[in-house]
């Protein structure tokens, strides 16, 4: 997501597929693992401008999908409040 050379619309359609993937999953132990990888960014601990990009991008989906993945909006709301940002002002969506 960080990448300069991907085009936004590409990089936000591979968002909303995670999402809808991640939706789509039954098992809440399943859908909670991939959702924390997610949100981890392939790293092992999370990073302020990976969990801030993330939210740029949750907040352009419509509203029906953010109603859908309340779960994902919670999780990643918990991250922005709990991660360091030492530069970062942004405050949970």
């Amino acid at each position: 997501m960080a990448s300069e050379r991907i085009d936004d619309g590409v990089i936000q359609t591979l968002h909303d597929v995670a999402l809808r993937a991640i939706r789509e999953i039954h098992d809440d132990g399943m859908r909670g693992y991939v959702t924390e990888a997610i949100l981890r960014g392939g790293e092992n601990k999370f990073s302020a401008p990976h969990l801030d990009r993330l939210a740029d991008r949750f907040i352009r989906i419509d509203a029906y999908d953010q109603h859908e993945m309340a779960s994902y909006a919670d999780a990643l709301n918990a991250r922005l409040a709990d991660t360091p940002r030492p530069r970062s002002q942004r405050a949970p969506f």
